[in-house]
């Protein structure tokens, strides 16, 4: 296998996990995303070793069709990157949720009862509220 074509096919992988990734995180599936990270890993690795064993002459030799993959590639990259960027902001808004929630004193949380006024001092030791949490990572 020539270098162009071997650059050629691992370029098109590349592309196709990425794609993947893009898609899962756009989908909010953090998990799905996830799971592709040892087959963008791999498909990374290859494409740089593939790029660093082709000479100056065999990517002229390449020309457009090579050019065309890589700006396919490098567009696919900017998505993928402004998809990671809009699911770690979601994780962080997540994580600040239950950050505040659990921050909360159990005396600001209201109870069954009815409301006795002025709250005791002996209720502020009550420390944090009580808080159920159901996640799925």
């Amino acid at each position: 296998m020539t270098a162009v074509i071997e650059l050629q096919r691992v370029t098109l992988a590349l592309t196709e996990v990425i794609l993947a990734e893009t898609a899962a995180l756009e989908r909010r599936d953090l998990r799905g995303a996830a799971a592709l990270s040892g087959k963008k890993v791999a498909a990374l690795e290859a494409f740089v070793a593939a790029r660093a064993r082709m000479t100056p002459q065999e990517a002229a030799a390449g020309g457009a069709a090579l050019a065309q993959l890589v700006d396919r590639l490098r567009d696919q990259v900017e998505a993928n990157r402004a998809a990671l960027e809009m699911g770690i902001a979601l994780q962080g808004r997540v994580l600040e949720t239950i950050a505040g929630a659990a921050a909360q004193p159990a005396i600001a949380t209201p109870g069954y009862g009815r409301r006795v006024l002025p709250v005791p001092a002996a209720a502020y030791a009550l420390g944090a509220a009580p808080m159920a949490l159901s996640l799925s990572a």
